[in-house]
């Protein structure tokens, strides 16, 4: 298990500042990989020192700029290296990000994702903790109107089976409700998410039952809502109605599965 300390700042302030130094005269689009590296080895020692030496150093802010975007990407799954341990080193910035105040909705939403990164049943992961900072974060882009947020952390509470089914159905209807016309790629990641979750209902549910085509119907409904926004991406849109479609189909729902790729 990685340990939370730091250890003495003062190692990390060396370091960093040499690193400053180094990228001086560098073009910005040469900094990733070292930044990258700085990530893995100071975490978030790294923004901190950043953050103290730009109120006096313009080019710091450039280089603290550029470090905190690549830090949102790595806790949203970017990876930096091939090291076994990045996984934690990733979730580790990620609850020193959480314990501080003032964390913004998307900071927070990104935090979560490096959770759920972790294998299952690793102790960080835990739903207990994850559960309610996807809430937060609901709530949060709620009230500033920021439906993006919103809706990934819905998909993800949905995703990762974290509510209930009773509050899936009443988080499904409100995204569809929803007016998202600047997340129109997170609507549809949402809506994919729970056409996959009932199509995996209906595969629990007894073959040729009721309830399966209960649930095959509304995943196609929902995969059907999904396929209708136009996000610009057609990867994404082809690659949630054929997992839709093969989620389907192992449920037993071949007439269902059979009409999904239609849509794309």
């Amino acid at each position: 298990m990685i340990e939370e300390g730091m250890g003495s700042p003062d190692p990390e302030e060396r370091a960093i500042t040499l690193l400053v130094t180094e990228l001086r005269g560098t073009p910005p689009s040469d900094w990733d990989a070292r930044l990258g590296a700085a990530l893995l080895d100071h975490g978030v020692w790294l923004v901190g020192t950043l953050a103290d030496m730009s109120r006096s150093d313009a080019f710091a802010e450039q280089v603290l700029e550029r470090s905190w975007q690549l830090a949102v990407e790595w806790l949203r799954g970017r990876e930096l290296s091939g090291r076994a341990d990045e996984p934690e080193l990733r979730a580790a910035l990620a609850r020193r990000l959480l314990a501080e105040t003032g964390t913004a909705p998307v900071v927070e939403l990104s935090c979560a994702l490096a959770l759920l990164a972790l294998p299952a049943g690793h102790e960080w992961r835990d739903p207990a903790i994850v559960r309610p900072l996807l809430w937060r974060v609901v709530r949060r882009a709620r009230t500033s109107g920021d439906a993006g947020v919103e809706l990934t952390a819905l998909r993800e509470l949905v995703r990762n089976r974290l509510v209930s089914h009773r509050s899936i159905l009443a988080i499904a209807r409100r995204s569809v409700q929803l007016a998202a016309d600047d997340a129109q790629l997170e609507q549809q990641g949402f809506l994919f998410a729970v056409a996959g979750y009932f199509a995996a209902s209906a595969a629990r549910s007894p073959a040729d039952s009721a309830a399966a085509r209960r649930w095959a119907v509304r995943s196609m409904e929902y995969a059907r809502l999904a396929s209708q926004i136009d996000t610009g991406d057609p990867v994404m849109r082809a690659l949630g109605i054929m997992t839709t479609a093969t989620t389907l189909d192992s449920a037993g729902s071949q007439a269902e599965a059979a009409r999904l790729p239609a849509l794309s």
